[in-house]
């Protein structure tokens, strides 16, 4: 009875056409945000000390509540096609495509220099007018950018200015292959792409995909 009053609920939900149109135009004027948080939150997590624990299904966007909705099948077909494309080097686009880069690019840079994970940890603290709106630290010769709290960042016009202090060096993005040179890059130069960056140095090996493997090998 109970469950049958929820999907009644829902359905009344659905059928009302001003309240969808109403949440449709809500969740359209959060979507940059809700992606800068996503995609930040990821590459943290993947890249902060401790275990890069991945939820499988979650390489792409989780678009579901918790139990037991997020117990639902996970699309590896459609992370794999999608994984395939990058690797190939075809253009894809969308929250799904770029969190899947974010997952496969770190875990592959981990897999090619576990002594950069292995132990340290220094904060980087950037500094100008929207330095509270960045996190960035660096494990070993990594450094993980993000974008905090979006919404207030575009309320006040951007980062105007605002630098991240990094060694002397040239810096190479793995998520966009983006150069930037030190010891003062722009954070709107750093997040000119995406609201998330891995730096390494310019000339350091970069993870190497192999084309012939099977995408689903890599999200086992």
């Amino acid at each position: 009875e109970y469950e049958a009053m929820v999907l009644s609920f829902a359905e009344q939900v659905l059928d009302d056409d001003e309240l969808t149109s109403a949440l449709a135009g809500f969740v359209a004027a959060l979507g940059e945000d809700a992606r800068a948080n996503s995609l930040g939150m990821k590459l943290v997590q993947l890249t902060m000390p401790g275990v890069p624990d991945t939820y499988q299904g979650c390489e792409l966007a989780g678009l579901a509540l918790v139990d037991p909705d997020n117990r639902q099948p996970a699309d590896f077909a459609r992370a794999g096609d999608l994984l395939s494309a990058q690797r190939a080097g075809r253009p894809t686009s969308g929250l799904d495509a770029e969190k899947l880069l974010v997952t496969s690019t770190v875990l592959g840079l981990r897999r090619a220099h576990p002594d950069w994970f292995a132990a340290g940890y220094q904060p980087l603290a950037a500094e100008g007018p929207a330095a509270g709106h960045a996190i960035a630290f660096a494990r070993g010769q990594a450094v993980t950018v993000a974008t905090r709290l979006p919404a207030g960042l575009r309320r006040r016009g951007g980062w105007a200015g605002t630098v991240l202090p990094l060694p002397a060096g040239t810096y190479q993005d793995l998520l966009t292959g983006a150069t930037l040179t030190g010891p003062r890059p722009l954070l709107s130069s750093i997040t000119e792409r995406h609201p998330v960056a891995l730096l390494i140095p310019a000339g350091s090996p970069t993870p190497e995909l192999d084309a012939a493997a099977s995408p689903a090998d890599d999200m086992s």
